[in-house]
């Protein structure tokens, strides 16, 4: 049989055949046990290629192949894990005693991870500080010449078609190819060096980009370290610490040191009574500004879903779409659905700037895919909404509560005010109905067994949303619609208010059904955004019944009180999870800004304002606005980003996925740009 060098085309098919039964399998086991064992992988026998030492006429060695099993195994694991662990000594705190032995109780008597941390703490503590400054940029540049060497020895391969692996030239292991030199092999090797080529150029250009970053760096720190040293720097005022430490309200030592947005530091109560009595020192002109950018906005995000996320050949909404507008996954989730046909209806009916034929067929549309895929029968007979649909429509997965349902009925009542469909209306309303029965008779329909060790809890969500349904169903419907939900509109407002715990100090987002906190992790959960948002469902509930007394409950319990807790003091944006006893959350993402709760803020404070006309809130309104468009807009490609780091970089660019749509954003930029427009007309 003919041999002839192997060219890229093959080579990459047969690693590419690897990757995908890699991620099959799990693990890297099945390159490294075929290899070793000197068996060819399910990769290299799809494509025919052997494994040969530098000689091409044996297979490699033994020790040739354990040295390739390790460079490609075990090497890239133990410099990720060293790097990680040395960076980490470098710019953290020593990490106390007590945190170790809880790790060592966690992995055992000996792990890896714990042998690597007390290796580097040993080797940083040798350090001087000014040692730790200069080799902490050193661990990053590592880090980045790794990722580098790895980008440029897949472009090597690409112009000399040999080594697609580091570990295989660091092993000196080749390939060749069974069936010998095919007619076209030129022809792709030609192809492969022209990719080379531009790879290197990309490579080039990163280099430089990257080169050119850590210039700006070193200056941005040279001018850090110039202002820590001005007079009245935080550096320098931290020595005056014990001399001011009082009040210069009140007079006396601060309790519950509250800090300003121009870092003065007060009393809570001192200063929260100061500003709710001062004048508001906002202009009117700042609030116009305020609101022609929340319009624009608003015109800027609708025209990105609007261009982006209609499925003309199924139907419905594409949901998942990347930070320039592209598809990267066809899955529809229902409650996302139902969102984005409501905004369209409510713009469509109450703007008239959106009072456009596109957005009407749109929300028709997905009004109709709604109607035809998203309901799915379960064992009782009751009908329950899926999840999540394939792009054409069938059901993928459906969950155990009633988010998909409650969306579905928002999305057909409001598409039923803009179409005059009746039909659409009984339906929302019957919906309703069976939502009411899951929350308050038998929710075994949801399909959650009931188990022994299962505590029973009121979730704040859930009469936060069935609330939100209320004032869908009855909004402008007549005295009859309100008389017939007020008793569950009521008892919404019963069951918001049992979060409301710690004589009325923290809003958590889980109690029992009779309104205990529970206990354990879940029971000390708090959610700042939920808090936020259940505020101004209290206030929207308040306008309507004239209640005062729930009034000054919502904004003092459901706004100020979570934003207190919820701002992230040295960096600015409201963290996603927290537990009031200050242990770190379970949820991985507890330290994350996302894009939804600083939404509700806004919505939330510019809506207390404008029913109290207190400074205050005025004030938090602008804090949260100024954070929120200099985080989480996109001015390059429209529409926001979601998830920040806490420090606030994006961590993850996408503009739609399973939790965010069409949503959110628009509806917080729609409320305030009414609410800014009551504002003006009466001049704030």
């Amino acid at each position: 049989m003919p041999l002839g060098p192997a060219n890229q085309s093959q080579l990459i098919r047969a690693g590419q055949k690897d990757e995908y039964y890699q991620t099959f399998l799990r693990n890297n086991a099945n390159e490294a046990f075929q290899t070793f064992a000197g068996y060819q992988t399910l990769g290299e026998e799809y494509v025919n290629i052997i494994q040969v030492d530098p000689s091409k006429r044996r297979i490699p060695s033994l020790t040739r192949r354990g040295v390739f099993v390790f460079c490609h195994t075990f090497l890239p694991y133990l410099l990720d894990k060293v790097l990680v662990c040395l960076e980490n000594e470098l710019e953290g705190p020593q990490e106390p005693g007590c945190s170790i032995r809880r790790r060592q109780a966690a992995f055992g008597a000996w792990s890896l991870e714990l042998w690597l941390r007390r290796s580097m703490r040993r080797a940083v503590g040798l350090l001087s500080e000014p040692q730790r400054r200069k080799c902490l940029p050193a661990v990053f540049a590592l880090q980045q010449t790794l990722t580098l060497l790895h980008r440029f020895h897949v472009a090597l391969f690409y112009v000399s078609g040999i080594f697609y692996q580091l570990s295989k030239r660091a092993s000196a292991i080749s390939y060749l190819h069974f069936t010998g030199t095919r007619s076209d092999d030129r022809t792709i090797r030609s192809c492969y060096r022209l990719l080379g080529a531009v790879s290197f150029i990309q490579l080039l250009i990163t280099v430089c980009l990257q080169l050119n970053n850590f210039r700006q760096r070193q200056r941005a720190r040279q001018e850090w370290k110039l202002y820590r040293n001005l007079p009245g720097s935080p550096q320098q005022t931290q020595k005056s610490r014990s001399r001011a430490a009082r009040c210069i309200l009140c007079l006396e030592e601060r309790r519950h040191p509250t800090s300003t947005p121009c870092g003065h530091l007060f009393c809570w109560e001192c200063i929260t009574e100061w500003c709710n009595t001062k004048k508001s020192t906002m202009p009117v002109v700042k609030l116009e500004e305020c609101r022609e950018k929340i319009r624009k906005e608003l015109n800027n995000v609708v025209d990105f879903w609007l261009k982006y996320s209609h499925d003309t050949v199924f139907g419905g909404f594409f949901n998942c779409i990347g930070k320039n507008g592209t598809v990267y996954d066809e899955l529809k989730y229902v409650w996302l659905q139902g969102r984005q046909v409501w905004m369209y209806c409510r713009l469509y009916r109450t703007m008239a700037r959106f009072h456009r034929p596109e957005i009407l067929e749109a929300a028709k549309a997905g009004g109709t895919f709604l109607r035809k895929f998203a309901r799915v029968s379960s064992s009782n007979g009751q009908m329950k909404c899926a999840f999540c649909l394939t792009r054409d429509g069938k059901a993928v997965k459906v969950q155990r509560t009633i988010f998909s349902e409650c969306f579905y009925i928002m999305a057909l009542d409001e598409l039923s005010r803009v179409t005059g469909d009746k039909d659409m209306q009984q339906e929302a309303e019957q919906m309703m109905v069976q939502l009411i029965f899951w929350v308050q008779v038998d929710p075994t329909g949801l399909g959650r067994p009931s188990l022994p060790g299962d505590t029973p809890t009121n979730s704040m969500a859930v009469p936060m949303m069935l609330m939100c349904l209320v004032q869908q169903l009855t909004d402008g419907r007549g005295q009859g619609a309100v008389l017939k939900y007020k008793k569950l509109s009521s008892w919404c407002v019963q069951k918001i208010l049992e979060h409301v715990q710690r004589d009325g100090t923290a809003v958590l987002e889980n109690v029992s059904l009779e309104g205990a906190e529970l206990p354990g992790c879940q029971g000390r959960l708090q959610n700042p955004g939920h808090a936020l948002e259940a505020g101004w469902f209290l206030l929207q509930y308040t306008t309507q019944w004239g209640d005062k007394e729930l009034q000054e409950t919502a904004i003092n319990k459901f706004v100020e009180l979570p934003f207190q807790y919820g701002w992230d003091k040295e960096h600015g944006g409201l963290f996603y999870f927290l537990d009031v006893d200050g242990h770190c959350p379970t949820q991985l993402e507890w330290s994350m800004k996302l894009w939804w709760p600083h939404c509700e803020a806004l919505v939330a404070f510019l809506m207390a304002y404008s029913q109290t006309k207190r400074p205050g809130l005025l004030e938090k309104f602008s804090q949260v606005y100024d954070y929120t468009f200099s985080h989480f807009s996109d001015d390059q490609h429209g529409e926001w980003f979601g998830y920040l780091s806490q420090d606030g970089k994006v961590v993850l660019d996408f503009k739609g996925g399973p939790f965010k749509g069409f949503f959110h954003v628009p509806r917080c930029l729609y409320m305030c740009e009414r609410i800014l427009d009551d504002l003006l007309d009466n001049k704030a």
